[in-house]
């Protein structure tokens, strides 16, 4: 999001246990430098430019955070559609991870085609949302844009593009789904089926499964399967909540916006978080005399990764007697979504 190079991640064995976490950090973007002395009117196109995997989070946490700065509250409508592409945004990252890594975990070849649908649903929304000088979400090609969408994931999730979600509302109805194999993502959770349960009781926010471990499935599902599957339903879960909210959108009603904003010391900064589909992103600004002279943006990434972060402890808690400890630590990294490169090493 806001990092450059490569994140490194070495755990240390010591038998069957992890003994050690080493995590090594890239480089945040230089912001002041590329946006100190600016108007507030180009950050977010620049934020936007810098951060191409999240751009439309980027600029909407951009946009917002200068309007706390600069004292203007956005109407209605203007939140409507930064949470319309911010939540497609959002889906579209989490159908990546399901249609082309999970694939892989499995040594089975990924399926790009959800993903690339769900790269021109966003791009398209983008398109509509332009049109549309009035700040309304009134394009008619919005309604067919979502269902294409739920079409998507329920093909990716179930083989069926006309399949009923609430399969992964209860642990049961899960069992029986990924027992039936039918797709990557039935078959990944079968794998992780009987693992030891997890009672994780440390905080952790930000993450999918931060936002969902209190419900009902998500906590059942850790209980009696463990960590990562427990973390692989929040991830299902999370993605048909945020395909809800863009059906929702898309009748005209007003969900929860996607993006909070406030000052941090009075005129002349703002701050503002979006829940994007690796955790939460925040974004601070200061301005004086009308330009920015303070940018700062703190990723998911930075800090899930930590020292003691909740990736460093949810690797130390890896147990190698379970068996494919290298599976397991690349599927847990790979959940906690890092948005730059990773090399993991085991030794």
């Amino acid at each position: 999001m806001s990092l450059i190079g490569t994140l490194g991640i070495e755990i240390v064995l010591d038998g069957d246990r992890v003994r050690d976490v080493l995590i090594s950090q890239p480089k945040p973007a230089p912001l002041d430098r590329l946006l100190g002395g600016r108007s507030p009117a180009d950050a977010p196109t620049i934020v936007r430019t810098l951060f191409p995997l999240c751009g439309n989070a980027q600029a909407a946490a951009c946009s917002a955070a200068i309007e706390q700065a600069l004292g203007v509250e956005p109407d209605s409508a203007a939140s409507r559609k930064r949470t319309l592409l911010v939540t497609a945004e959002a889906l579209r990252e989490h159908v990546g991870r399901i249609a082309v890594d999970w694939p892989v975990m499995l040594g089975e070849t990924g399926y790009p085609a959800p993903f690339a649908a769900m790269h021109r649903i966003v791009r398209d929304l983008q398109a509509a949302v332009g049109r549309d000088p009035g700040n309304h979400i009134s394009d008619p090609g919005i309604a067919p844009l979502v269902a294409t969408a739920r079409a998507a994931l329920s093909q990716l999730l179930f083989g069926d593009t006309d399949a009923d979600f609430a399969a992964i509302s209860v642990v049961a109805s899960i069992e029986r789904w990924a027992g039936a194999g039918r797709t990557p993502a039935a078959r990944l959770m079968k794998r992780l089926l009987g693992d030891k349960p997890s009672k994780i009781t440390e905080a952790e926010t930000g993450t999918p499964y931060a936002r969902h471990r209190a419900s009902g499935v998500v906590k059942a599902i850790a209980a009696q399967h463990g960590e990562l599957a427990a973390r692989i339903a929040a991830r299902l879960v999370e993605a048909i909540g945020l395909l809800a909210v863009l059906e929702s959108l898309a009748a005209g009603e007003t969900p929860r916006s996607a993006i909070s904003a406030g000052r941090v010391n009075g005129p002349g900064s703002g701050w503002a978080r979006v829940d994007v589909a690796r955790g939460t992103l925040e974004h601070s600004t200061h301005l004086v005399d009308g330009r920015i002279v303070d940018y700062r943006i703190d990723a998911p990434t930075t800090a899930h990764f930590a020292p003691d972060g909740p990736a460093d402890r949810a690797l130390r808690r890896l147990d190698a007697a379970v068996g494919g400890i290298e599976w397991r630590a690349r599927l847990t990294v790979l959940e906690f979504d890092p948005c730059v490169a990773h090399e993991l090493r085991i030794s």
